[in-house]
């Protein structure tokens, strides 16, 4: 079990690479309901069934969590992976997760190492930057970079060794 203040405050960070449409999210909800038979489970799914997106906020499928990082966690930096410096700051939490074992799992917090749909809840509205990532299931691309989220107070870390790490490559 990696804490997040046991990470390296260079990859303390999530990476969203898509974005889940009102359409999925039912579809989910619906696959949720069936599969979920524990009680950490259901009480996660009865929190994540009363959910309906409002204008504040938008559900993306991250990559693997750097750390377990217990939910809700408050961000306030977004950046785009592939060019860092591309960055804005904007309050959100992620208020929810389901994490993806090929199938979808509602759970109380980012478990290290695994890939999670994540509910980000902000202040006033989704920022436009969100506009980058694609749909999951349409036009998908493995290569994409993606979006990095993060807490400012890491993001020149994180901004540094990714910076280094395109210039090796």
């Amino acid at each position: 079990m990696l804490t997040e203040d046991k990470s390296n405050q260079s990859e303390r960070f999530l990476t969203a690479i898509s974005f889940i449409s009102n359409e999925r999210i039912k579809f989910m909800l619906n696959h949720i309901k069936h599969k979920s038979t524990d009680k950490e489970s259901l009480i996660a799914y009865e929190i994540y069934n009363e959910w309906h997106p409002e204008s504040n906020e938008i559900l993306v499928y991250t990559t693997y969590a750097y750390a377990d990082i217990e939910i809700p966690k408050t961000f306030n930096c977004i950046f785009q992976r592939d060019n860092p410096d591309h960055h804005i700051i904007s309050n959100f939490q992620i208020t929810q997760t389901v994490i993806d074992l090929g199938g979808h799992w509602p759970c109380r917090m980012l478990n290290h190492g695994h890939k999670h749909f994540c509910v980000l809840t902000f202040d006033k509205i989704v920022p436009d930057i969100f506009t980058q990532l694609k749909e999951l299931g349409r036009d998908w691309d493995n290569d994409i970079d993606g979006l990095g989220l993060c807490d400012s107070t890491n993001f020149e870390h994180i901004r540094q060794n990714i910076i280094s790490n395109l210039a090796k490559s």
